[in-house]
């Protein structure tokens, strides 16, 4: 299958995204001195614009792709939480967010200077949504998936409180009862909570983190291949896509395991490489490419979003261009 048809069944594809939601503001300017009250550098502003990120950033990389995307998470009833909304409209997102009072939308600040990050302000409340909050936004998603058909369910968590153990059962079953592929991107406090989700993407240090072990700075195939199985063992799964930053990543199933390097490339931010990832994979997905092709285009749209300054969503022409480089096809 050549890339131009991949990408155009991606059209097709309906996706939700559950999660922590967030705005991403940044401030931009150029460095030319360092101030004389600190050994710290002067960042003259010549602009600032806000993105949608965390999950949100998620769903971005998906409509960028021309899926259709629903979203859904928590977030205030402040400004930040109203400028995400009108963000999730302007880019074409379907907004199922639940604003709730007391508690702020999350929100970071990057400081740019020289196109480089100088310095990033979080605003935020990480703590566990209390039961009352957490029933209520379980109901929220529930209702969601039962009122519309997805290809593709997203679970996308910064252990900033969305998505709790009940939430996750709850959604993982609603999806296998009818046939929907479901991607985690999990965090810390939910690490083993995914069980049975059709593909769990952690990156190196948080497996390394929840199996309570670690492997030399050297990456050798077998010690790679411990932690895979571990995690298989540990909870099981269909997809383990586990990622390795500039090394690439590796994906492992019952029927196979794939190690697919990184391409060199000259790495300006890894900020949202991540989200990338789970949205391209998930796309795969629901379209049901193989294996080997889902892993492939994962890594390359990964790899290529860190070539951008700040959170970048990767775009057909970045993927079609990436495809074509690698001989993905003729």
């Amino acid at each position: 299958m050549d890339i131009d048809r991949i990408l155009d069944s991606f059209r097709q594809v309906r996706a939700l995204v559950v999660g922590d939601v967030m705005l991403d503001n940044y401030w931009y300017g150029s460095v030319e001195r360092i101030s004389p009250e600190a050994p710290v550098p002067v960042v003259e502003v010549t602009g600032s614009a806000s993105m949608p990120g965390g999950a949100a950033n998620v769903a971005l990389n998906l409509r960028s792709l021309n899926a259709v995307v629903d979203l859904t998470g928590l977030c205030g009833l402040d400004e930040a939480g109203a400028t995400l909304q009108n963000l999730l409209s302007q880019h074409g997102i379907g907004n199922k967010l639940l604003p709730v009072p007391d508690r702020p939308t999350t929100t970071k600040t990057r400081i740019m200077g020289n196109q480089v990050q100088m310095l990033r302000l979080d605003r935020e409340v990480n703590t566990e949504a209390d039961p009352q909050l957490a029933e209520l936004f379980q109901g929220h998603v529930e209702e969601i998936m039962d009122s519309a058909s997805y290809d593709v369910v997203i679970m996308q968590d910064y252990d900033k409180g969305a998505l709790h153990s009940a939430l996750i059962t709850s959604v993982i079953k609603h999806c296998a009862e009818r046939g929907i592929p479901v991607v985690a991107d999990p965090k810390r406090r939910h690490f083993w909570d995914f069980a049975e989700v059709t593909l769990f993407k952690p990156n190196l240090r948080e497996l390394e983190d929840a199996l309570q072990t670690s492997i030399s700075k050297q990456l050798k195939e077998e010690d790679v291949e411990r932690l895979l199985s571990l995690c298989r063992q540990r909870m099981p799964h269909h997809f383990t896509m586990l990622t390795l930053g500039a090394r690439g990543l590796w994906l492992s199933w019952e029927e196979g395991l794939l190690k697919v390097p990184a391409r060199e490339r000259h790495v300006r931010d890894v900020s949202g490489a991540g989200d990338t990832v789970a949205a391209v994979a998930a796309l795969c997905l629901a379209v049901g490419l193989p294996p080997q092709i889902m892993a492939v285009l994962s890594n390359l749209a990964g790899g290529r979003v860190c070539e951008e300054p700040g959170v970048t969503a990767i775009t057909p022409e970045m993927l079609r261009s990436e495809a074509r480089h690698t001989f993905l096809v003729a």
